[in-house]
């Protein structure tokens, strides 16, 4: 899946194309990458939600806060994606970090609700995917991808992945296209 912030489709639309006539996925990742949470955001996502919509002509049915900024203060976007028929969010980082993190989120696939982002809810439409994280001694660290994919022993994510794996739990992480481009680091 390629989590896509619409502004890059609006400057690059043949984007769209290259995406799905090669069997991927496009989900949104807002149209500017702007934290969720950040003051007066409500405001405007119903417009950003319309426009993606337009851009990606309704095949996004998937969605990632940036910064992973999906908390009580920006719960209200999980009724909005179900408004326009979003099936899935993976915004949930089950652990904490200075920035970001709902540690007590479950680390499996769930039902989530605007009422409840951290627990299944058999009503909830939307299912979440949280990101992959690993306990190093009794915290929950992310492994996910991002500043901890490039600091951490390749082992330590491998581990990560196989402890999943043996539980029967999709392990959910994600590579920023810039980082498999060095020359633009």
């Amino acid at each position: 899946t390629f989590f896509v912030v619409g502004e890059i489709l609006q400057h690059d639309p043949e984007l769209i194309d290259k995406i799905i006539s090669n069997d991927h996925e496009i989900a949104f990742h807002t149209m500017h990458h702007d934290r969720i949470d950040s003051l007066n955001f409500s405001n405007k996502f119903d417009d950003e939600l319309k426009e993606f919509q337009k851009l990606t002509n309704d095949k996004s049915k998937g969605f990632r806060a940036p910064t992973f900024s999906l908390n009580e203060k920006s719960s209200f976007i999980i009724k909005m994606l179900e408004k326009y028929n979003y099936i899935y969010d993976s915004s949930i980082m089950p652990a904490k970090t200075s920035m970001y993190g709902n540690p007590n989120a479950e680390k499996k696939p769930y039902k989530i609700t605007s009422e409840n982002l951290e627990k299944n809810n058999p009503n909830g439409k939307l299912i979440e995917f949280p990101l992959l994280t690993r306990k190093f001694f009794n915290y929950s660290i992310p492994v996910a991808g991002g500043f901890f994919i490039r600091l951490l022993p390749l082992r330590w994510i491998e581990t990560a992945i196989k402890n999943n794996e043996n539980k029967k739990i999709p392990s959910t992480f994600y590579i920023h296209s810039w980082e498999l481009t060095p020359e633009y680091m």
